[in-house]
């Protein structure tokens, strides 16, 4: 896995969970009563960005502190965010 981040190695690990990132980031956003604007504004992105990160799951946190900074506000740290269990339910996360 030399030359990988660590980014891509927790998307990796993530995947291998089974539960989608989308999901994930509904799931805590929503643990913590946060609106998607809530969370926008906490992450300091467009409001839409938030939608893009939970629908589509095509788009996320690009620079790898974005990702660090979701996961804390979330879920309290990176390790957290990814090894807490959370629901795979598709239609609960949008």
């Amino acid at each position: 896995m030399h030359g990988r981040s660590g980014l891509d190695l927790l998307l990796i690990l993530f995947q291998y969970a089974r539960v989608t990132l989308p999901e994930r980031i509904a799931y805590f956003r929503k643990k913590k009563g946060w609106s998607q604007r809530r969370l926008a504004e906490e992450m300091e992105v467009d409001h839409s960005a938030v939608g893009h990160w939970e629908m589509t799951g095509k788009e996320r946190p690009t620079v790898p502190r974005n990702m660090d900074k979701l996961c804390a506000l979330l879920a309290g740290s990176v390790v957290q965010f990814w090894s807490a269990k959370a629901p795979r339910n598709r239609k609960a996360a949008a």
